[in-house]
């Protein structure tokens, strides 16, 4: 099948003057086992800082838009939904990396459970300072968000009423 054809999800990220940390995310992007997939940059920097990162890699799955303005990361997402034409979104930001088999895993678990709406994994959220580390309640360094209270690879299912309060 070609890449292009039926495209299954849609990475969605909102990028604001930061190429070098978007270049990083795309690689990891790219370097997925499962390839059924498009990237679309929604662009807050009106000088377009991200374009020659998009024409350097130049792969065809990656859609890259300037917004002309800021506007902010939540309406910058929006706008990369709107473009998107999968119908599943992988909502990131310009500087997360991707590990290779995400999307792989999260193919896996939507053909074990059809009728679900939503499929989360883990991060890891790298603080660099003391004071940033203070302000989060973190350690400086790598601070996982998987949870403690289940072994790596389980699977926990919530109903659509419980859902809100419990994730």
């Amino acid at each position: 099948m070609n890449e292009l054809e039926n495209v299954w999800v849609s990475f969605c990220i909102s990028t604001y003057k930061r190429p070098e940390l978007l270049e990083k995310s795309l690689i990891s992007i790219l370097n997925q086992t499962f390839k059924n997939f498009e990237v679309v940059i929604s662009d807050n920097d009106p000088e377009a800082s991200a374009a020659p990162i998009v024409k350097k890699i130049n792969d065809a799955r990656i859609k890259y838009y300037n917004n002309g303005a800021n506007l902010g990361m939540i309406q910058s997402f929006n706008k990369s939904i709107e473009r998107s034409s999968a119908g599943y979104v992988v909502m990131i930001a310009d500087d997360d990396p991707i590990y290779p088999h995400m999307l792989q895993t999260l193919y896996d678990l939507y053909l074990q459970y059809p009728d679900y709406g939503v499929y989360h994994g883990g991060c890891d959220i790298v603080v660099n300072t003391p004071e940033l580390a203070k302000t989060m309640k973190l350690q400086v360094g790598n601070n996982s968000c998987l949870s403690n209270e289940m072994e790596i690879g389980a699977i926990k299912t919530y109903s659509s009423a419980d859902f809100p309060t419990l994730f």
